[in-house]
């Protein structure tokens, strides 16, 4: 699996965090749906797999009651080290000791025993296997470090509902654009649609539960500026790996800006963000 293809600069920092506000619950639901209630007496060993700069670890640290039991661990598996700067920034000395952040690879992990095999209560992996061309093979590492009777949340996309109504030329080219990128560095935009079929058949898992996600907005609604500051922020990556010119996508940008300024013509339906629970048995 590569490292974000979308780089760790401060613009996309920035990005991730506006991200958050936007997806953010949905998130917190999958993972309280594999785990409605934690006793606070119990110790927890959970993993935040590609954490980025750590956005959902406040979340996982007060859902399982990290701070309340000092045996309990939370790894942070990020591969770029300028953002696992950022997850050092931002956790509370209070729990430092329990917040153990990997600044590797998902393989390299699994390689060098970074998680202890059978270890975790929780694994939750957002938007990371869509950008892998090794989806099998890190699904059975993920389970792999997982305990009997533990749970793997997964969160990533179908892009197939990615949609604009009334329908502008500029915006199906670069919706295009985003799924090729992704395809041509070796990734699939529609990953989540594959996964339960690889759990099904597999004695030691069960598929728990399937959730779709899809949110909608007028033009300058929070999921609207979402998709609109996704494609302004990578449109140069998406040039460098040739699957849209420049003059492509200066008349996208053209035609975001007219379309944002002409409220309540226009509604977007984002991509379908999959929710999956698989219990390891």
């Amino acid at each position: 699996m590569p490292d974000y293809i979308l780089g760790s600069e401060k613009q996309e920092h920035d990005r991730l965090r506006h991200q958050q506000l936007v997806w953010g619950s949905y998130s917190y639901a999958a993972i309280e749906r594999a785990f409605p209630v934690c006793d606070i007496k119990k110790e927890f060993h959970v993993a935040d797999i590609g954490a980025g700069i750590g956005l959902t670890l406040p979340y996982m640290i007060e859902h399982f009651h990290i701070r309340n039991n000092k045996s309990s661990r939370l790894y942070a598996l990020e591969p770029s080290k300028q953002s696992a700067k950022e997850i050092e920034r931002i956790i509370s000395p209070d729990v430092k000791d329990q917040i153990k952040i990997v600044v590797e690879s998902l393989q390299d992990a699994h390689k060098n025993n970074s998680i202890p095999q059978g270890s975790l209560d929780c694994i939750f992996i957002r938007w990371v296997l869509l950008y892998s061309n090794t989806v099998e093979q890190d699904l059975t590492q993920l389970v792999s470090w997982l305990k009997p009777g533990g749970k793997l949340v997964i969160q990533d996309y179908n892009h197939d509902s990615l949609r604009v109504f009334p329908t502008e030329p500029a915006f199906e080219r670069m919706t295009k654009a985003v799924c090729d990128a992704l395809t041509k560095q070796k990734g699939d935009p529609h990953v989540a649609t594959k996964i339960p079929q690889l759990f099904h058949h597999n004695a030691n898992t069960q598929v728990e539960s399937i959730i779709c996600n899809v949110q909608s907005g007028l033009n300058k609604s929070d999921i609207w500026e979402w998709f609109g500051s996704f494609c302004k922020a990578h449109s140069k990556t998406f040039i460098e790996v040739g699957v849209i010119d420049k003059s492509e996508c200066e008349r996208f940008k053209h035609e975001w800006e007219r379309m944002s300024e002409e409220d309540g013509k226009y509604l977007l339906f984002s991509p379908m963000v999959v929710d999956i629970i698989i219990k390891n048995l």
